[in-house]
């Protein structure tokens, strides 16, 4: 588990058999990326994930436009750069302690589609 915040792009996901990859979304007028996720998604042509299998999930907050969009611009974006989507991404509204069932459901199928 790495930190976004902490991470070099390069080669990222390269020698790895799966990525995932989480982040926070909100917007009125179009999806926001979690300030600290911003530049590694700018960066992400760099993270080698050709070939990985990759999931993402996110948490967010339903009154908002784009709720957890933040899943749907990742998995567009790996999905560009050549990275396979195993599983359809996890998208929760409010923290995790509140949809914990919803996470372990998603961590389930997860781990059968390796």
């Amino acid at each position: 588990v790495r930190d976004a915040a902490d991470v070099s792009p390069d080669g990222l996901c390269e020698g790895r058999d799966v990525a995932l990859f989480g982040c926070s979304a909100w917007g009125t007028d179009e999806v926001e990326l979690q300030t600290d996720f911003e530049p590694l998604f700018e960066a992400f042509d760099r993270i080698g994930v050709k070939g990985v299998k990759t999931a993402c999930f996110a948490s967010g907050d339903s009154s908002f436009e784009h709720f957890c969009g933040a899943v749907d611009v990742i998995e567009a974006r790996l999905s560009e750069l050549g990275g396979i989507q195993i599983l359809e991404g996890l998208k929760l509204d409010g923290n995790l302690s509140s949809n914990g069932s919803d996470v372990e459901d998603w961590a389930n199928r997860l781990l059968a589609a390796l």
